[in-house]
Order: C-alpha cells, then structure tokens, then sequence
C-alpha cells in the first residue's frame, strides 16, 4: 500500500521494511551478548552496528516525501524518542512488533501481572504492592535488601541478589546512598529528562465504529 501512495520512493520502501529486521536482530542480538565476556560481545555487535546506532532521522534521509517519514516513524510516541534522537535499532523493533498486528489481552493489561505474579508465586516468590521501597540497604558496600513503607510502617527485606527497575535515575541518585556508587551517580546527573506523555483511555457505551473511530492508536 506504500509503495502504491509513493510510487517514486519503492526502492526507499522496500529497503526500510529489510533494514527495519536487520536492525531489530541487531538489537536482539546486542542483548544477548550481555551474557557473555565484553571481548566477545564487542566483536559479535560490530557486524550491523553502524546501521542499529545511526538515528532514525538519519536512516530516513535518502526518503524525499515528508509525508511518507511521517508514516515510517509515526510509532515513536510508543517508546518516547523523537526520530532526531531514537536510535534506529529501537524504533526498528517497535516498528517491527506492529507487522502482525497490535494485540490486547481480553479482561484488560492486569491479567499480565496476574499472570506474572501467578508464576513467581508458584516459585516460591511473593508479591507486593503497595509497597513503597525508599532506600537500598547497603552492608559492606553490597546491596542487601531495600526498606519499604506500607500503611504507614516500615518494613525492610533481604535477599541474595537485590534488583531495581526504577531506572538509573531512581536506583542511583535517590534509593542508594549518597557516594555508594560515585561513577554511576556522577551518570545520572548528566541525564536529561525524556518526552513526557498522558495517555487517556476511553470507554465508550457503544460500538466505537458508530462514532468514526477503527482500531487504532490515536496521537
């Protein structure tokens, strides 16, 4: 259907659409090299890397009509970089997660943590919420546990191996203590902020269609 709406631009089109799985085995490939010494994932994530690293913007240069890079980069609400500052591995594999379809699970997104919880609970594992963690605690230079809050009291737990998905900004500057890890909190000083976004879901008491919405994202 592209290349019928922009007939002169077939070559760019048929290039995009190949680039865009190169770049997203790229990336795939790149995390799993985390696994393995930085000698090795060094030579193994040469072999594309040009290609997954350049920005988006910069992969789309060749492409003279405005409308069709609008079209090409119109999922980057999805993840939050605009094309100028998205890496072209990552907008590839958003792009690529929408080749078959955009799906949604019947009964709404808490069934993926249901489920989730479910299979770390049938492991021996537990799940809290409505937990707020406000430090890692730190023994020995080693994070050991973290100390929460719910309902007004303090708890702390421990474990073996602490892990924070807070984000570095998070983790770094504001959950460990000040000096703990001076490179990584050095980092996120020198972060800036990314895009922000609100997102409203509407609920409608009819067919959508009757009011001239189809299925799809609307930005």
């Amino acid at each position: 259907k592209l290349i019928v709406r922009f007939p002169s631009e077939e070559k760019a089109i048929r290039n995009y659409f190949r680039d865009v799985k190169r770049a997203q085995g790229w990336l795939a490939r790149w995390f799993t090299m985390k696994q393995y010494p930085a000698a090795v994932a060094n030579v193994v994530n040469r072999f594309g890397r040009s290609l997954a690293v350049m920005t988006t913007n910069e992969y789309l240069a060749d492409i003279q009509d405005p409308l069709l890079k609008a079209i090409l980069t119109a999922q980057w609400p999805d993840f939050g970089s605009a094309p100028d500052e998205s890496a072209f591995a990552f907008h590839a594999t958003v792009t690529a997660d929408f080749m078959d379809g955009g799906f949604y699970p019947i009964g709404g997104s808490k069934l993926i943590a249901e489920h989730a919880a479910k299979a770390v609970e049938d492991h021996g594992g537990k799940c809290l919420v409505n937990h707020e963690v406000e430090e890692i605690i730190l023994r020995n230079g080693k994070a050991v546990g973290v100390r929460t809050r719910n309902k007004g009291k303090e708890l702390e737990y421990f474990a073996p191996l602490i892990i924070s998905n807070a984000g570095g900004v998070t983790t770094f500057g504001k959950l460990l203590p000040q000096g703990a890890a001076p490179s990584e909190q050095e980092m996120v000083t020198r972060l800036k902020p990314g895009t922000s976004a609100n997102i409203l879901f509407l609920g409608l008491n009819d067919d959508p269609r009757a009011h001239g919405f189809d299925e799809s994202n609307y930005w």
